[in-house]
């Protein structure tokens, strides 16, 4: 019996995870773990790999707001990339533009 329950606890568990980018909306706000280029535009997906990254337009610094405007996820051979197009927060000039997520579970970009 007791097999039984931790076996019902798991499945539920595992039919009811969610994956990092599940959380990931816009609207929301994160904070920037590293320096970030800022891009025009997110990449291209052509046949098996990613290209064509936008053109660099700036930076944005570690330690910094930023709000989701929108996201886009692109595949290739190696798996899904996600990026995210976001504006930085509490400045009085705040930058914006497209910048790299991370893979659909993790990002070492963003807190």
């Amino acid at each position: 019996m007791k097999n039984i329950t931790i076996l019902s606890l798991l499945m539920f568990l595992l039919l009811h995870s969610t994956t990092f980018a599940d959380t990931l909306k816009k609207g929301i706000i994160l904070e920037t773990k590293q320096t970030l280029n800022i891009r025009q535009t997110p990449p291209e997906q052509k046949w098996l790999f990613v290209k064509n990254p936008g053109k660099a337009i700036g930076s944005i610094a570690p330690g910094k707001k930023v709000i989701i405007k929108s996201l886009k996820t692109i595949k290739s051979a190696f798996g899904k990339d996600v990026w995210v197009e976001i504006t930085e927060q509490n400045t009085d000039q705040p930058k914006s533009g497209w910048v790299y997520y991370g893979s659909e579970k993790e990002t070492e970009n963003f807190k």
